[in-house]
């Protein structure tokens, strides 16, 4: 696998990744892309998850100059699989044309590197046999702002473990049921065990299905 660019406007990059096709069972990809400047600030994050056209890109403006370059770091995770993959590249401005005043040319990446997969740092019992479903989910607050959580449900099911998980892979908080309406149902967190930015929430439940949802701490 490798990550692509498709984009020759100086302020807008398009990120292509073609992981769904590459890891079996890759419609239970979750993936989480991060943009950075070399100098650590963050210009992009995003998580992308369930069918091609949604999974497979992500697009962000910004700021930086074509005379700079850009690290992108593309986290995938599936859990049907019990792997993640990470893939860490540099994005530049490669000039095709020279003209006085012009810049005629695209944003690139420098490598073409396979990721590498790594041992899953942590996984739910059981999801192997599970199927991720559409999320159709209504989470708020969203973003995270307290220590609560709420999530309606399309239809009514019995929960089995609902997790945040970071852009590693790792489960970063366990949620706890503490209030349960037929289809809406809330959840306690520790928020001040998380570090600010997105995770992927993924909820199993007793019939034997997954949900993924993003969300963001702030």
């Amino acid at each position: 696998m490798s990550i692509q660019i498709s984009s020759s406007d100086t302020s807008l990059v398009q990120l292509y990744n073609a992981g769904i096709f590459n890891i079996p069972s890759g419609f239970a990809n979750i993936c989480e892309w991060e943009v950075t400047t070399f100098q650590g600030n963050i210009i992009h994050q995003d998580i992308t998850s369930g069918e091609f056209s949604e999974q497979a890109f992500s697009l962000f403006n910004h700021s930086v100059p074509i005379s700079d370059s850009m690290e992108v770091t593309l986290f995938i995770t599936n859990m049907v699989e019990g792997i993640t993959c990470s893939i860490v590249d540099t994005i530049y401005w490669e000039e095709t044309e020279v003209l006085p005043g012009s810049f005629i040319g695209n944003w690139a990446v420098l490598g073409d590197y396979g990721g590498v997969e790594n041992e899953l740092l942590t996984s739910v019992e059981g999801i192997q046999d599970w199927e991720i479903q559409d999320s159709k989910l209504r989470v708020w607050p969203n973003p995270l702002s307290g220590a609560e959580l709420n999530i309606r449900f399309p239809q009514e099911v019995q929960v089995e473990s609902v997790v945040m998980v970071d852009a590693v892979g790792r489960i970063s908080n366990s949620l706890s049921l503490i209030s349960d309406s037929g289809t809406n149902k809330k959840f306690e967190f520790q928020q001040s065990e998380m570090a600010a930015g997105l995770y992927s929430l993924i909820l199993t439940t007793k019939e034997g299905a997954v949900y993924s949802e993003k969300v963001m701490v702030e």
